[in-house]
């Protein structure tokens, strides 16, 4: 993923399209493509991942066909696709398909997985699906932990996946794991734990972690100004405020529509009250069916919860969504490195959040730089798939080369003070 950008020696802008079949394009940028050398013969053909992924191709020199010296075409804008009939617009989906190998493999590479094997493991926050912990924990053996409120996570998927060797069979992807050690049968196949809760700072101070650096009220929503007021009154109990953020998460189902809270309404013909009654619906399937699987049955006590956290090797996120934030801030006040891929900036739901220079976080790359400004090591680079594909990440495990000259320069200077005094 890095040579994404050392590719990229032209910035050539070429303007804007509006093609017959209604595509629309923003500005675009002129990419040159450098040749790598490959395996390949002249008479191979061109490589199809080297152009649609813009020079990254998992077997890199390694590959069986050619990586030419190409232009391509970037659009900065996303682009927009309207119906030939109605002229309505419609939806374009990203293609990032394979986007939790990426971001394993990113993890691995860059981490390293000696030390995201250490303690307790990974803490997967919104981890959705669960497709990243469920590769972590299967093809590395390394233990990986959702924190959702989502009751029930379907890995039937990613089970079949697995047993078809969907997931290492390509040469160029197997290289951080042992094939011998790979389930061969589904009764080998293991499921990450799951912590039915939301993330923030309410969860980890409840367990009386980080209580001497409390977060930024102005970065959070009115609930953790709230949780605050509680937890510096005399009627605070630990056990017993964990127990509510329980409570309060299975409150939530996740469907169609996102989280949506599982209360049952009155019902009515309004188009609103039907799309109301399709949710609560998916919510009783989903009711019905953990019922049905007590393997999601995670019960967690106030002390075991505590020392999972505590004891993290790394905390990462794919598309968070609110809880990014709150990974960030854990990371830094507990020393953990952590690596999330922020998505959606609620902007009306933490109107205070506010960027270095400071105005109000309002878009995607002001957030990015919201959270970069939380420390001077925090780095971001963009990762190869469509979609929102900037990580933004920290290792305090790994000095910048900027902090290692400080550091000498610092030496230096003492050194040259000390002989002349």
């Amino acid at each position: 993923p890095a040579g994404l950008e050392l590719l990229v020696s032209s910035d050539e802008t070429t303007g804007s399209q509006v093609t017959n079949d209604g595509y629309i394009e923003g500005e675009e940028k002129l990419v040159q493509l450098e040749e790598q050398e490959t395996k390949a013969d002249s008479s191979d053909p061109e490589c199809k991942h080297w152009k649609r992924t813009l020079g990254h191709c998992a077997f890199g020199s390694d590959c069986k066909f050619k990586h030419s010296a190409i232009s391509v075409v970037v659009s900065s804008k996303k682009a927009v696709i309207r119906d030939p009939i109605s002229g309505k617009r419609k939806r374009q989906r990203p293609r990032n398909k394979g986007r939790a190998g990426e971001f394993r493999r990113w993890l691995i590479s860059n981490f390293g997985l000696e030390t995201l094997q250490q303690g307790s493991g990974i803490l997967d926050i919104a981890g959705g699906k669960g497709e990243i912990s469920f590769e972590l924990l299967n093809l590395n053996d390394c233990p990986s932990t959702i924190i959702d409120p989502r009751n029930f996570i379907d890995y039937s998927r990613f089970k079949r996946k697995l047993l078809k060797g969907f997931y290492h069979r390509n040469e160029a992807l197997n290289a951080n794991f042992n094939q011998s050690q790979i389930p061969h049968s589904e009764t080998d196949i293991r499921i990450p734990r799951h912590v039915k809760c939301f993330w923030g700072p309410p969860l980890w101070e409840c367990l009386s972690l980080c209580l001497d650096s409390p977060c930024s009220l102005d970065d959070y929503d009115g609930s953790y100004s709230a949780f605050r007021s509680l937890l510096l009154s005399q009627d605070f109990v630990p056990s017993q405020n964990l127990k509510a953020q329980f409570l309060h998460a299975k409150q939530f189902m996740w469907t169609d529509k996102g989280l949506q809270t599982n209360q049952k309404g009155e019902t009515s013909d309004t188009k609103e009250a039907k799309e109301e009654n399709e949710v609560l619906h998916q919510c009783e399937d989903a009711e019905q069916r953990i019922e049905e699987d007590i393997l999601h049955y995670d019960t967690w006590g106030w002390a075991e919860l505590r020392e999972l956290l505590e004891n993290c090797s790394c905390i990462v996120g794919m598309h968070p969504d609110q809880a990014a934030e709150g990974i960030v801030d854990f990371a830094l006040r507990m020393k953990k490195p952590f690596a999330l891929i922020p998505c959606c900036v609620y902007s009306k739901q933490f109107p205070r959040k506010k960027t270095p220079s400071g105005a109000q976080v309002s878009n995607y790359q002001d957030l990015v730089d919201h959270l970069r400004a939380k420390h001077p090591d925090i780095r971001t680079m963009k990762m190869p798939f469509e979609g929102k594909n900037t990580i933004v990440y920290w290792n305090p495990n790994e000095e910048t080369k900027e902090t290692k000259g400080e550091k000498a320069e610092k030496e230096t200077n003492s050194n040259e003070q000390n002989q002349a005094s």
